[in-house]
């Protein structure tokens, strides 16, 4: 991690929980790190300063609905020279599933998504199916490849 060789490091989610859990870990490693509970495609007024590198990592693109606001944070937050790590599956995974007995992912949905979010009710979470929780309601957005890439390129 770069914290360990003396990054200054600063976290966004939307998410109070999340935030919460990192400041936690961030104490208990001892490893500094300042988090900000904000939308990423609102950060004006939240995150000032510039960064030598942007992470997005696994499972943030389907949260977000407007990928060309998404890219443009991401290029103004950026220092003169600095870069943009960008980990995720590639998007067709997002229309395909196992589903029953079959050993082989299945398409469910269709890969160009419309701008229309798909609206998911389960309770858990994927690191914890049995989990008890109470807001089972979520929305995400079906992004193609050309569509995350041409708004990082245009932005």
């Amino acid at each position: 991690m770069w914290v360990w060789q003396g990054a200054i490091v600063t976290g966004v989610d939307f998410s109070p929980v999340a935030i919460t859990e990192a400041k936690k870990l961030s104490h208990e490693t001892g490893f500094p790190a300042e988090f900000i509970e904000a939308d990423v495609c609102d950060l004006p007024g939240r995150l000032s300063g510039k960064f030598d590198i942007a992470v997005n990592y696994f499972g943030v693109l389907p949260w977000i609905p407007n990928l060309e606001k998404w890219a443009r944070e991401i290029a103004r937050t950026l220092k003169r020279g600095g870069f943009f790590y960008l980990a995720d599956c590639h998007p067709v995974a997002l229309s395909m599933e196992v589903t029953g007995d079959a050993m082989i992912p299945q398409p469910v949905s269709a890969y160009f998504g419309d701008g229309t979010p798909a609206r998911y009710e389960s309770s858990g979470t994927y690191a914890a199916p049995e989990a008890k929780t109470h807001h089972n309601v979520t929305y995400q957005w079906q992004h193609s490849m050309q569509e995350i890439i041409g708004s990082i390129i245009e932005a």
